[in-house]
Formats: structure tokens, C-alpha cells, sequence
């Protein structure tokens, strides 16, 4: 089994340019992407969650391994998002990805940390994101992990996360994937499970897709390119779990009174 750095090692070695800015988002379109299939996927999930944002309105945000900070970046973009939060905050161990953060902060309105996720001391939170996180973390550490996420959350407070899907095979920086069922487990009672998103396809189809869409990119064909991307968001938004390729679960935090009776009902969803 290939050690936590070495897997630490193969992310922090992406960072040697802040890949994520490859992708111009706004709330209902994208501008560009450059010659990445993966800002695809990224796509997706970032109209997901800021569309989730703006439905729980929260005050406070804070951004779990929050890497080059892009999603922060959307978010005070976003007038709504950027009018109605008091409080965004970005954490994240890898230097590198801060400083990248912090070079894109826009209005310097953001706070981001260099430092460990396990010991998050910036009050509580509304809402916390994973946004492709949990799957760096090592399995003998999501139990405290994610403890530590929910007494920073307030009582009525929501926890958002994305991950790759159990459809894909397992790349080297990452230590699981994830499905529903797993999912349930790893949230161990805490948070509840109120809605899922399933984003892509491990489809052929939707591999020749995205180099169709590169080539249109490449040859400036922007007629084309904005009818691939009308059509990504009818066919590819919105996928199924049986062939999904990752997954957004939006989350709920428990009162601990009722951890124990959620835990149970949520075992017997998996049964």
C-alpha cells in the first residue's frame, strides 16, 4: 500500500501551476477551457455547488483542502454569493496551493490558511465544502476528519461534498472512492444525506465527447463549442450512480441527540 506521502507528493507536484484556473465558469455558462477534458467534471461540480449556495444562503463558508482556491474564486464572483456571505474561509496544508489562492482572492474578501484540516480554528461555520477531498484522506484518519468538520459546524449547518465515483478505477494519489452506501458509513451518523448529484459518464460516448470539444476548441469553432456545451448540460450534468463518474452528496449536520437513531435508519437504508 503506497504511503500518505507519496500521495501527498503527486498532489502537491500539480501545484506547480494552478491547473484549476484553466476553467472560466460563470453561474449558467463557461467561457473556456483549455485543453483540459477534466474541466469538464470541474465544471459540474462547481455549478452544482454554488447553485446548492445560493439555495442555503449561507453567512459563513469554509472551504476544506480548498487547494488553489478556485472554488472560493467562483463564489465571490458570484454577486449573490459574494452580497449574502460575511465569513469565507479556505484551508489547505500544500503552500503552493495558497499562495495561489491567495494571488487570486478576489476583493481580498477570503481568508486562506496554510494548515492542517484536523485543526480548524476560525469559529463556526454554516457551511463546509469537500470539494474533491475526502478521497485524499487516509481511512484511519475520515473518522476524526470528519468529527473535526462537524464541531465547526453550527447546529443548523450543512456539509457539501464531492468525490470520484466507485466507477472509476482508483488513481494513485487517492485512497478510496465513493458511492452512496459508502458514504453513509463514512459520515458515521453525523450528517444526513438529503440530496446526491451524479455528474458525467464512464461511457465511451462521453469520452469521444470531450475530444470533440477540445478539437472545436482548438479550431476556434466557437459555434460549436457553445452547442457541445449546451449539449453537456443536458446530457452530462445530471447523470445516473450506476455510471456516474463522481458524485456530490449534500449533507446535513445531526444534533448529537440524534446521531445514534440517524446512524441506525441510515444501516438499514444500505440493508
Amino acid at each position: 500500500m503506497k504511503s500518505s506521502k507519496f500521495r501527498e507528493k503527486i498532489q502537491s507536484e500539480q501545484y506547480k501551476f494552478p491547473y484549476h484556473y484553466l476553467l472560466d465558469i460563470k453561474l449558467e455558462k463557461i467561457d473556456l477551457v483549455k485543453r483540459y477534458t477534466y474541466g469538464f467534471e470541474q465544471y459540474a461540480l462547481l455549478i452544482h455547488i454554488l447553485k446548492i449556495l445560493i439555495d442555503i444562503k449561507p453567512k459563513s463558508i469554509i472551504d476544506v483542502g480548498c487547494g488553489d482556491g478556485k472554488l472560493i474564486y467562483e463564489i465571490l464572483r458570484n454577486k449573490f454569493l459574494k452580497k449574502n456571505t460575511d465569513k469565507v474561509v479556505g484551508i489547505d496544508y500544500n503552500k503552493k496551493a495558497i499562495l495561489f489562492a491567495k494571488a487570486f482572492n478576489l476583493y481580498n474578501k477570503a481568508i486562506f490558511i496554510e494548515g492542517d484540516a484536523f485543526d480548524i480554528k476560525n469559529g463556526k461555520f454554516d457551511v463546509a465544502i469537500l470539494m474533491e477531498v475526502l478521497e485524499h484522506i487516509s481511512p484511519d484518519k475520515i473518522k476524526k476528519f470528519i468529527k473535526g468538520i462537524y464541531k465547526n459546524l453550527k447546529d443548523i449547518s450543512y456539509l457539501i461534498i464531492s468525490t470520484p465515483s466507485t466507477n472509476l478505477a482508483l488513481q494513485k494519489k487517492h485512497y478510496m472512492h465513493y458511492n452512496y452506501n459508502l458514504m453513509v458509513k463514512t459520515l458515521n451518523g453525523l450528517f444526513s444525506i438529503q440530496k446526491t448529484y451524479f455528474i458525467g459518464s464512464t461511457k465511451k460516448t462521453y469520452k469521444i465527447f470531450k475530444y470533440i470539444y477540445l478539437l472545436t476548441n482548438y479550431f476556434k469553432r466557437l459555434d460549436l463549442t457553445k452547442y457541445l456545451f449546451s449539449y453537456f448540460n443536458k446530457k452530462y450534468l445530471n447523470t445516473s450512480e450506476d455510471y456516474c463518474i463522481h458524485l456530490i452528496f449534500l449533507c446535513k449536520k445531526i444534533k448529537e441527540t440524534n446521531n445514534k437513531q440517524i446512524l441506525k435508519n441510515s444501516q438499514n437504508h444500505q440493508e
